[in-house]
């Protein structure tokens, strides 16, 4: 073993250790300690060649959705977010139509439409689409 350390002027210490046992690991651990002591401090950078600060803030995202009422009196959803999972779905498979109600769900709009006065059984508006509002 001592044939791979030639560029060392002294071997460096060997310490047998058992992960699995957690044999020899206090001698380990005192000699680290021991030459974390001896080691003078140092720079891990310089701090003149540091860059300027950068400050990566938080900006609030527009609503993903919009709601408005339509003269005859149906709630009407907007909003590029929305529009986008709306065109996204496919209405022939019940599976695709369950998860857009969550993603709906999960943005807000049941949430939004009952602050806003919707009752059960009133419809709702995607674009040429319409359902009732379950509460």
């Amino acid at each position: 073993m001592a044939a791979n350390y030639d560029e060392f002027e002294e071997l460096p210490p060997i310490f047998p250790i058992s992960g699995l046992t957690k044999q020899g690991l206090a001698p380990l651990l005192d000699a680290t300690a021991e030459l974390l002591d001896k080691t003078p401090e140092f720079l891990l950078y310089d701090e003149s060649e540091m860059e300027e600060e950068v400050y990566y803030g938080f900006d609030e995202e527009e609503k993903p959705f919009e709601i408005s009422r339509d003269d005859d009196a149906t709630w009407v959803l907007s909003g590029e977010k929305l529009i986008k999972l709306f065109n996204m779905t496919n209405f022939d498979r019940d599976e695709s139509v369950m998860k857009f109600a969550r993603q709906l769900r999960g943005m807000g709009v049941d949430e939004a439409l009952r602050a806003r006065g919707a009752k059960d059984g009133d419809l709702v508006r995607i674009g040429k689409f319409e359902f009732e509002f379950v509460d």
